[in-house]
């Protein structure tokens, strides 16, 4: 799977953060990367109220969720095994892709298909446990799984 970007850019939401980033922060990345790859990066940044292409929006609903993931960690473990620092960190970094992979494919196949552009238009809301939908916290016994999970993973009490 080729990317259409070499570098992506999501960044905390400030009014001034925008300005900053597009006037002083994208010029000086995109000349450090472009003078180390010997050609311009093709640099995506994160706007607030920015539009996802409808071609990005077709193409992600038309991807079978498990072969995503499989390209995906794939993806991963051929950059991580290209580091120098790979026979160190090789075993590790692979159980943790492994473990990664089981975990998105059990999320993938437990749960309906939602079309990418009905997700843009759910309103989110903060919470003591990050950003999420509403409807996650519903008593839907999947969802309330997933929530559960999450908890887990990432030692949410």
């Amino acid at each position: 799977m080729a990317y259409r970007y070499d570098i992506f850019i999501s960044y905390k939401r400030h009014p001034e953060t925008l300005g900053w980033i597009k006037k002083h922060f994208e010029p000086l990345l995109g000349h450090a990367v472009g003078m180390a790859l010997g050609k311009e990066p093709a640099i995506f940044v994160h706007e607030v109220n920015q539009q996802i292409p409808d071609d990005l929006v077709k193409a992600i609903n038309d991807y079978d969720a498990v072969n995503f993931i499989d390209v995906m960690c794939d993806e991963r473990l051929r950059f991580l095994r290209g580091l120098s620092i790979w026979p160190k960190f090789g075993n590790g970094w692979s159980r943790r892709v492994a473990d990664l992979r089981g975990y998105c494919k059990r999320l993938a196949i437990a749960t309906p298909r939602v079309e990418v552009a009905t997700l843009l238009d759910l309103p989110f809301e903060p919470s003591a446990k990050g950003i999420m939908h509403p409807e996650a916290l519903s008593t839907d016994s999947v969802r309330m799984e997933h929530v559960a999970l999450l908890d887990n993973e990432y030692g949410v009490a």
